[in-house]
């Protein structure tokens, strides 16, 4: 009966995938309840996660993966309300004419006095979602970005739960919904620096990323840095033990799947959810038509897949599933920031590369890092979405984008299409290849200053919490040497008793007193004798005691 819940729960959230996706199509614009069901069906993407950590993990591990989600969601959930939300979308009245938007202006920009506008780096109104400024479609925006968060949380819930002590593991997760994914948006959606340093800097359109490609980056830097911090002070997570049994570090194998249709499963749910999340995204322009941006994206993830469950095939002998639901993720993930920018070939293409590189890129973080990632967070997130990040710069076409991140032309890459038209970068003094070059640039500051603020700072921030869980190396060492003196030293005690020397003149004489008792108590046992019934006679001072008695009774 279990087996056939976890078959049939997936697919009715399938069929809410495609109801939730109905109102895409629609030529009229979704009522409040056409727009509430693609932001449900939003959350198929944590879902679809989940299913895949789970399917992975080890037996005895499992539980940890599956109550990783509703850890992740009520810290999500909660901080988002508290803060997350001002700081995203706090100044994003700055850069949309929505009048429900209008009163959300604060947006701290310390740079503004010295450089000039469009550097902002954090939203200062709207926590707790105040009534005054957060009303209509602010409330949409807090609802939409929910599950987003959610997934920012659990990328290192998956890869740390039930490994690390649960205090610094929250911390992480709680860090990661309450700043780091926030402040991020802001960068990214919220009229932040790096969507703005085609106006500032004249680099390109600015920091560019259209499928969700900056989340999976901040979530498994995050995810990176506990992996880090906890094999830095003595208490790597996993290791040798991790999942019952030691591995062999010269023997590269593939990773095992232990429920295979949990992996397949949660990777058709993770596209399900990614794909609803990427059409009803709010505040993006439409830049491709529906059907282009659909083929563009089930193209990449069945690359993915195929050449995930290809490279299985040829190391393994036999398909392996775990690699083609890892595969297909890995594929979105690396086409999503430039998947309508991209030409066709490019998105197949670079599809294909995540499948083929996934199996290599764990061996490199299990055995040459030495980084214990059964979820793959690294290999499956970070790698990809630093990749997908940096194909923008290189291989935009210039056919799409008119009117991203404020700008009034398309995209040029940096070195595919000479003659793509850019109108709007030569009315920011840039022209020829320098256009080019300066959206790489926008894109390798955005991937580094976000791989910053959701590694460097989670690492420094684990880096201070750990230690009130770990002892320094010096004194773990020091307390291991003395341990295996005392162990040793009792033994060499124990072998010295057995073999009847090594004892002092006192525990001797003890062990000789005690001898002499024990013969005592033997003899004396021995004297007494049996009568008739079962019961000892009574001793001759007994029976004489017996015969006074009487004759004081006579008298």
């Amino acid at each position: 009966m279990s087996l056939r819940r976890g078959v049939i729960i997936p697919f009715i959230a399938l069929g809410l995938l495609v109801v939730g996706a109905y109102p895409a199509t629609a030529q009229t614009a979704p009522s409040d309840g056409g727009r509430a069901l693609p932001y449900l069906a939003t959350w198929l993407l944590p879902l679809g996660l989940s299913f895949l950590a789970v399917g992975v993990s080890h037996p005895s591990r499992a539980h940890h993966a599956a109550t990783a989600l509703p850890l992740a969601m009520g810290l999500a959930v909660g901080s988002y309300y508290l803060c997350g939300f001002a700081l995203q979308f706090g100044g994003v009245g700055l850069v949309s004419d929505h009048p429900d938007l209008a009163r959300l202006l604060a947006e701290w920009s310390p740079l503004d006095l010295k450089l000039g506008p469009g550097w902002g780096l954090v939203g200062l109104r709207g926590f707790m979602l105040s009534e005054e400024v957060v009303q209509g479609e602010a409330m949409w925006l807090f609802i939409s970005q929910l599950a987003l968060v959610t997934t920012a949380a659990l990328l290192p819930l998956v890869t740390l739960n039930g490994r690390v002590p649960r205090l610094p593991m929250l911390v992480l997760a709680g860090v990661s919904a309450a700043a780091c994914y926030p402040l991020m948006g802001n960068w990214v959606r919220g009229g932040g620096w790096l969507s703005q340093l085609g106006l500032t800097l004249g680099w390109g359109h600015g920091y560019v990323d259209f499928g969700l490609t900056s989340l999976f980056l901040v979530g498994s830097a995050a995810a990176l840095a506990g992996l880090i911090t906890f094999r830095r002070y003595g208490s790597e997570p996993g290791g040798a033990g991790a999942d019952g049994a030691a591995a062999d570090p010269d023997m590269p194998h593939l990773p095992p799947s232990y429920l295979p249709l949990n992996v397949l499963l949660g990777g058709f749910l993770a596209l399900g959810g990614w794909l609803v999340t990427v059409i009803h995204q709010p505040m993006v322009p439409a830049v491709i038509a529906m059907p282009s941006l659909l083929t563009r994206a089930l193209l990449a993830a069945g690359g993915g897949a195929l050449a995930a469950l290809l490279y299985g095939w040829l190391v393994r002998g036999d398909p392996d599933p775990a690699l083609a639901g890892r595969g297909m993720v890995a594929a979105l993930v690396t086409v999503g920031a430039g998947l309508p920018f991209l030409p066709l070939g490019v998105v197949v293409a670079l599809g294909i590369l995540a499948g083929l590189a996934l199996a290599p890129l764990m061996y490199v973080v299990e055995r040459v890092l030495r980084l214990d990632d059964p979820a793959a967070s690294v290999s499956v997130g970070l790698v990809p979405a630093m990749v997908g990040l940096l194909a923008v710069g290189l291989f935009a076409n210039g056919h799409a984008g008119m009117g991203w991140n404020l700008a009034d032309a398309t995209l040029v890459g940096g070195s595919i299409v000479p003659d793509a038209p850019r109108s709007a970068l030569t009315q920011m003094g840039s022209t020829g290849v320098a256009a080019g070059a300066g959206q790489l640039w926008a894109q390798l500051a955005g991937a580094a200053a976000l791989l910053v603020l959701g590694g460097v700072g989670p690492l420094a921030l684990l880096g201070v919490v750990a230690r009130a869980y770990t002892l320094p190396t010096a004194m773990v060492n020091a307390a291991q040497s003395r341990a295996e003196q005392l162990q040793h030293e009792r033994e060499s005690r124990d072998t010295v008793k057995r073999q009847g020397g090594g004892l002092s003149i006192w525990q001797q004489a003890h062990i000789t007193s005690l001898r002499v008792s024990a013969n005592a108590d033997a003899r004396l046992m021995r004297r007494r004798r049996p009568i008739r019934g079962g019961t000892s006679r009574p001793s001759q001072g007994g029976a004489i005691t017996g015969v006074r008695r009487r004759l004081r009774t006579t008298r």
